[in-house]
């Protein structure tokens, strides 16, 4: 790695009492950062998530079973896989939400592509997500980062652009090609919305039907066991920065 490929960080445009207040919210928030292990979870504030302890033993973590731990998006296979294997059976857009799954594209250093957990929404153009196996060496490689900053810097504010911000080098570096993020279906994750800004609406709360759900006749036949044997292929999963 070398200092060419990172990137300074652009300076906040506001100011003023509240901006300085929010600044010392966010740096606070950051120290609060564990970079690697299953660290613990932060408490769910407006903005962000509970992050789940991850249960895997192995010495080295993986994006993929990271990512499907914390998520409760139940796809397997190597991450470049997941945008299209989630047609159909999860919600997929390009707009974050708590507890969705951003999908990197594969490039010539993300042979892979890459997933990770969004888990704070800062601003229209800013988030945090948890992920494993970001980095590039073997310090930074098969580790947890939680809460890890993340700036959209595409023109139309799409989510298509996206840099991260490594603890280890304290800035943001290249720019990804994002497919875009997908949403569980099991987890039910709200944010406040600022009145202002349209790429986050108000959602509208669940409305349980009044009328009886009729039982359904259920076939006798046992269902086709999902297979398991999908695994993350090792020798395509090298994450760089």
């Amino acid at each position: 790695m070398t200092t060419t490929a990172l990137h300074c960080c652009p300076a906040r445009p506001q100011s003023g009492p509240k901006s300085r207040q929010w600044r010392a919210l966010a740096l606070v928030s950051l120290l609060l950062v564990s970079a690697c292990g299953g660290g613990r979870s932060m408490t769910s504030t407006p903005g962000s998530m509970a992050i789940p302890r991850y249960s895997g033993d192995e010495s080295f973590v993986w994006c993929v079973p990271y990512a499907r731990a914390i998520s409760g998006v139940s796809l397997r296979g190597d991450a470049d896989t997941w945008w299209d294997q989630a047609a159909g059976r999860y919600t997929r857009d390009n707009r974050p939400q708590l507890g969705s799954v951003l999908t990197l594209r594969p490039d010539s250093r993300l042979r892979s592509g890459h997933v990770a957990v969004v888990t704070g929404i800062d601003g229209p153009r800013d988030i945090r997500v948890s992920h494993a196996n970001w980095g590039w060496n073997d310090k930074t490689r098969g580790r947890i980062y939680e809460n890890m900053p993340a700036r959209d810097v595409s023109p139309n504010n799409d989510w298509s652009q996206i840099r991260f911000r490594h603890p280890e080098v304290n800035g943001y570096g290249r720019v990804y090609s994002a497919l875009g993020f997908i949403h569980s279906e099991t987890r039910v994750a709200s944010v406040t919305p600022d009145p202002e800004d349209t790429r986050f609406p108000a959602q509208k709360p669940l409305v349980r039907p009044t009328t009886p759900i009729q039982p359904q006749a259920v076939s006798l036949r046992s269902p086709q066991a999902p297979s398991n044997q999908q695994s993350v292929n090792p020798t395509r999963s090298l994450q760089l920065w």
